[in-house]
């Protein structure tokens, strides 16, 4: 997929990776007067400067009627991009998504990725995870994933002091649980069962006011 996203064009432009309504200030005509949090601007391709933005923090992808929007007003002020290069900007705007883990949508928006990269449809993705993961460069990550830190182990040791060992329990029997099903089913897929199942699990309870607006947002995403 990787391979997909890049071009020939050695040039870089500088990217805001968060901008959104609450960071742009206009004037009463409409014209952009200053933009804020820019702490986090870098030089990327231009793929990244390409990508329609979502002004109102949506993780889903734009609607066609703002990217139409969104280029004719980009092309209006520069000369007019490739076709190929627009295409670049679709593929990445589901990549900066998946790698920047902003999403709750992490299975949908790699779908997509796929079926733009490859121009298929692909219902077998998870027995692609599975067939990655069983090869020895997946077992080798995996194996690095699971191996803590010190920071790691200085964490824990917080938490016990802190009388929160009831959540950590909570937290692994939920990790085991989820590990065993998607060994049991090489197709398995978190959705909105996953997250109805959650809900009701009475060991969750002291968590439930603090998670239920994080858990209740994911399960509206993959309705």
């Amino acid at each position: 997929m990787v391979p997909s996203l890049t071009s020939t064009d050695e040039n870089y432009v500088l990217c805001h990776p968060d901008l959104h309504l609450g960071n742009i200030f206009v004037d009463e005509d409409f014209n952009i007067t200053s933009i804020i949090d820019c702490s986090s601007a870098s030089s990327s391709p231009l793929a990244e400067l390409l990508t329609t933005l979502g002004l109102n923090g949506s993780l889903s992808p734009p609607q066609k009627s703002l990217i139409t929007a969104f280029r004719s007003g980009f092309c209006s002020g520069t000369q007019n991009s490739e076709p190929e290069q627009w295409e670049r900007a679709d593929k990445m705007w589901y990549f900066l998504r998946l790698v920047r883990m902003l999403s709750t949508q992490d299975y949908t928006h790699f779908k997509s990725l796929y079926e733009l990269v490859y121009r298929k449809e692909s219902d077998d993705i998870p027995q692609l995870f599975y067939e990655r993961s069983i090869q020895e460069s997946g077992k080798a990550i995996f194996a690095k994933l699971c191996q803590e830190s010190p920071d790691e182990e200085e964490e824990e040791e917080h938490d016990r002091g802190c009388n929160n060992q009831l959540s950590k329990s909570a937290d692994f029997a939920m990790a085991r649980k989820l590990t065993l099903m998607s060994e049991m089913n090489h197709n398995f897929v978190a959705d909105r069962r996953l997250w109805l199942w959650i809900l009701s699990k009475p060991w969750l309870s002291r968590e439930r006011d603090a998670q239920s607006s994080i858990i209740r947002s994911a399960e509206l995403s993959y309705i």
